[in-house]
């Protein structure tokens, strides 16, 4: 989902049923605990190819920082006593500090902190940081978070409550974007 924001965000294009208004190319920094850079560029390439855009006009737009290979973030440290991490606050103030950047994509959300990501108190505290994060740089700050697993095999339904953890995290957000497997009627009605 990030990289296809930010494949759209890197030709101006709307994306997902939201307009960009701007309507001009937008940078974008991509940070991914997971994958490796390698990884990300070569999702990046097939996303836009699916597009119909010039990966080459896209990827110097978008800047793919990677956990697995580069630097691994920790934004809020656990302990006795939780704190922010100022050294990589200030390193992702200082990347998204050029004007042409919209967006800062991160996640998963559970590798961004140290703390117990079930916790009501904790992650109201991780999310105000993340909020106070998205104020100082001005520009739109897009959370990847894990589903929890489902009962059955199957999600049943549209809801913010079939991802992990605590409810704060998702109270503290502008949008929630569910990302499932397509369920028997979608299958029929896409012809998938």
């Amino acid at each position: 989902l990030s990289l296809t924001i930010a494949a759209c965000l890197a030709v101006g294009a709307d994306c997902l049923g939201y307009q960009n208004v701007t309507g001009r190319s937008m940078k974008s920094i991509v940070y991914d605990a997971e994958d490796d850079v390698a990884e990300m560029s070569a999702r990046l390439n097939a996303i836009c190819y699916t597009m119909q855009v010039d990966f080459e006009k896209v990827r110097p737009q978008v800047a793919l920082l990677s956990g697995k290979d580069g630097r691994s973030l920790s934004l809020v440290k656990g302990g006795p006593q939780m704190s922010l991490n100022m050294e990589d606050f200030e390193y992702l103030i200082k990347a998204a500090a050029d004007p042409e950047v919209a967006m800062l994509a991160m996640g998963p959300l559970n590798s961004l902190h140290e703390l117990n990501g079930s916790d009501n108190i904790v992650m109201a505290y991780v999310m105000k940081a993340l909020n106070a994060l998205a104020g100082r740089t001005n520009v739109a700050l897009l959370l990847q978070h894990h589903t929890s697993k489902p009962q059955g095999g199957m999600f049943k339904g549209d809801s913010q409550h079939i991802s992990q953890g605590a409810e704060q995290i998702f109270n503290a957000g502008r949008r929630t974007l569910n990302l499932l497997p397509p369920q028997e009627d979608d299958i029929k009605n896409y012809a998938l």
